[in-house]
């Protein structure tokens, strides 16, 4: 029978860094496993949560320093405009 994965709550409900998985006793062979999806460089997220562009703009903003701002149509998403969120241009 396979050991019970650990799962801190306090990662259940947004995504987190692989730093603030440590600190909460994770390692980065534990979000390796089916219990975790990884969004971002070293940003994840527990698999029982319905990805959509809020939780990628979230995981996103996680990476960046403090100060930045997201801008174009994804800021205008944001503040209610309605565009398409998290699009890319070519």
């Amino acid at each position: 029978m396979a050991p019970k994965p650990l799962i801190p709550p306090q990662l259940t409900h947004r995504p987190f860094t692989l730093d603030e998985a440590q600190t909460l006793g994770l390692s980065k062979g534990h979000l390796r496993g089916a219990t975790w999806r990884r969004i971002g460089r070293a940003t994840y997220v527990w698999k029982e949560l319905r990805s959509d562009p809020m939780l990628q703009l979230e995981a996103a903003s996680r990476r960046l320093p403090s100060g930045y701002a997201f801008s174009g149509l994804t800021a205008a998403w944001l503040h209610g405009i309605d565009v398409a969120p998290c699009t890319r241009s070519r």
